[in-house]
């Protein structure tokens, strides 16, 4: 198919770019990717799998593979793009044309652009969890919050890039030192872009529910769906970016008033102009929704409580393909994972259960010669639950995998790779490019470790095996470590704080610094224990947060009088405990707010403290208990004329320097409150 406006690339692009007075902007700033210096932006694909950069009518390479990010842009200076990735497990940026720096890590976004109005791009990127931006050879800054989605462009046409941000809950655009204004709504998609010719990027927004585009003090129209990858970019050479997309399921690029033509297809990666959707960071508070309960009388109970991350185990291979070679069956989870989608959870997704044909236990290891099998599995849950309405992101290989012999109750729900490190860290490597050529937003997750009750003491997990995973090269292939605390070994780490800064320091010894997620904590919930498992939510939450955890996720929801620990915050008929109240406070508490430090130690004072401040700004909050399992109480002074205390199961009080809940009846500029084995939220005014 001819693609109209190609024939005058030997002169119209590059000269109307003088005319119009914008030659001096970088290429690929606002309005797309040029690669061969005509001015007009060029249809393009990457294919992750074998790191092909295939450009329409220009040139065919290989650069780069499976896991690595698409950075392109002028990293030279010579007015053209080029091909650039950013690969975050070794902090490495390279572009074709010979530059190779190492800066960032695992669960960075690429924001590279020319922030110095050079003409050449600066690799730089954004770290989602605290806003933090950094930008080589420029600066280092933090702008933004969690959840936020980096928008750099150039937005007030003075040839550099703007760092910026789109929050995705309320459609605002913050552009550092420009403006800050509101546009779009939740679940639209940014799509910044020179839509008028002036040299500046403009907001706008791509809504998938609809296929419309929105672009602010312009226009809006329909084009595209849901399942389409939104691509503005000047493809004719007249200074404006068209509206077009990309369809990966047939290759389709639809460029609106200009052409209809086929490049590439499912799997590959557009680069014909900045792609400004990313997956979003794990959020912190969590709760898992068993396999059982996976309905919207419980997924809807869990959004309620504040939850944002669900949990679901497991996808089971040996049902999608009990014989080899057989069509995958996935209608047993499609349902499941649509329904959660409805309730705006992130989505963490286990993945398990090895056919007969492919190992002797369903809970593993898989046999070598069945690993092409389970990476072709992969990829195609992956490509399907990926993408609309499912969005799964993150992905998590084999739950407890360094169990041993959990016998058949559990029916591959806890793996048996215990003394197999060096297969699972094969099946990582195989494994890991798959699920990034599938998706290269997806994240990987190590199967979280119990890491307790190990055989040498009569239980049955393998200590020594994510030594062995770590020993046969496995870091390279997870960007999350994983792993589980329960309240029932407090002894061996006097906390979650404990455990966490056990593997911290593990990883630091194999030169890895990986993010770390804990998919399951809980304690026992039977009828006499009530009140110590309320008391323990916010405890726990709270250590984890502070120790730099990027997601705690409650086990479970729901459990049954008589089951096991009894450890859901409610009963599976749908009956809270004081434990969901407590959650529910907790989320109500915490969430928009990051950790600031600990403000009291339980060594020194009896109290154990820790502050939290809100992302946007607003007064520091502080969470306050003594022994949760004790009766003691402590006296505490704040240095304000007013307080709120908040209590566990949320009921509020006021208390001014001198009145009535001051314990020192004076107004001297001191609130002195008790603080016990039941935690508060306390806010100075």
């Amino acid at each position: 198919m001819t693609f109209p406006g190609k024939a005058l690339r030997p002169f119209s692009g590059v000269f109307l770019a003088f005319l119009l007075g914008w030659a001096a902007v970088s290429p690929g700033s606002v309005r797309g990717y040029d690669y061969n210096g005509d001015g007009i932006a060029d249809i393009g694909i990457y294919r992750p799998r074998i790191g092909l950069w295939a450009i329409r009518g220009v040139t065919r390479f290989f650069y780069g593979g499976p896991g690595d990010v698409v950075a392109p842009g002028d990293y030279t200076g010579n007015g053209t793009a080029g091909a650039g990735i950013f690969r975050p497990p070794a902090g490495l940026w390279a572009s074709r044309e010979g530059s190779r720096v190492y800066m960032g890590r695992t669960g960075d976004e690429s924001v590279a652009g020319d922030y110095s109005g050079d003409g050449r791009v600066d690799p730089a990127f954004f770290r989602p969890q605290y806003g933090e931006w950094k930008i080589r050879g420029v600066t280092r800054f933090f702008f933004g919050a969690p959840g936020d989605v980096p928008v750099p462009a150039d937005y007030n046409g003075d040839g550099r890039f703007d760092p910026a941000v789109f929050r995705r809950t309320n459609g605002l655009w913050a552009i550092r030192r420009v403006t800050r204004v509101y546009f779009g709504a939740p679940g639209d998609v940014p799509v910044p872009a020179d839509y008028r010719g002036t040299g500046r990027a403009i907001p706008a927004v791509f809504r998938p529910s609809s296929g419309l585009w929105a672009v602010r003090g312009s226009t809006r129209v329909y084009f595209g769906h849901g399942s389409d990858s939104p691509l503005p970019a000047d493809f004719s050479g007249d200074g404006k970016s068209e509206i077009a997309v990309f369809r990966p399921s047939s290759g389709l690029w639809a460029i609106r008033g200009l052409t209809r033509a086929y490049f590439g297809g499912g799997g590959d990666i557009p680069v014909a102009a900045r792609k400004y959707w990313a997956a979003p960071p794990l959020p912190a508070l969590g709760i898992e929704v068993r396999r059982r309960n996976f309905d919207s009388d419980h997924l809807s109970r869990a959004a309620a409580a504040g939850s944002k991350v669900t949990r679901f185990g497991f996808i089971n291979w040996g049902i999608v393909e009990p014989s080899r070679g057989q069509a995958y069956r996935w209608d047993d989870y499609d349902r499941s994972l649509e329904e959660d989608a409805r309730y705006g959870q992130t989505l963490l997704l286990i993945v398990g259960g090895v056919p007969e044909w492919a190992g002797e236990r369903i809970c593993g290891p898989i046999d070598p010669e069945a690993l092409p099998d389970f990476t072709d599995f992969l990829y195609a849950a992956v490509r399907r639950y990926s993408r609309p309405p499912y969005r799964i992101k993150h992905w998590e290989l084999f739950n407890e995998p360094d169990g041993t012999d959990p016998g058949d109750d559990y029916r591959g729900a806890i793996g048996c790779w215990g003394g197999h490190g060096d297969l699972y860290a094969e099946m990582l490597r195989r494994a890991y490019p798959a699920i990034k050529a599938a998706d290269p937003e997806a994240r990987v997750l190590l199967g979280a470790l119990a890491y307790d009750n190990f055989i040498d003491e009569g239980g049955e997990f393998d200590r020594r095996f994510i030594d062995d995973v770590l020993d046969q090269g496995g870091g390279k292939y997870f960007d999350y470590f994983n792993f589980h605390y329960y309240y029932f070994h407090r002894d061996r780490w006097g906390s979650i704080r404990g455990k966490t800064e056990y593997f911290r320091s593990l990883l630091a010894g194999y030169g890895l610094a990986k993010p770390i997620v804990c998919s399951e904590v809980g304690i026992w919930g039977d009828a006499g224990l009530q009140e110590i498992q309320a008391r323990y939510v916010p405890v726990v939450y709270s250590r984890g947060l502070a120790a730099g955890l990027e997601s705690v996720v409650w086990f479970p929801l729901s459990t049954s009088v008589g089951q096991g620990f009894e450890g859901g915050l409610m009963l599976d008929d749908l009956t809270p405990k004081p434990a969901y109240l407590a959650y529910k406070t907790m989320a109500e508490q915490l969430n928009g707010y990051q950790y600031a430090g600990a403000v009291s130690r339980y060594e020194e004072t009896g109290i154990e403290g820790y502050a939290f401040r809100p992302v946007r700004g607003g007064r520091t909050r502080q969470v306050l208990w003594t022994d949760i399992e004790s009766t003691t109480s402590r006296y505490m002074d704040f240095a304000a004329g007013r307080i709120t205390v908040v209590d566990k199961l949320g009921g509020s009080a006021v208390i001014d320097d001198g009145g009535p809940g001051d314990l020192d009846g004076r107004p001297d500029g001191r609130i002195s409150v008790a603080i016990g084995p039941s935690p508060v939220y306390v806010e100075i005014w």
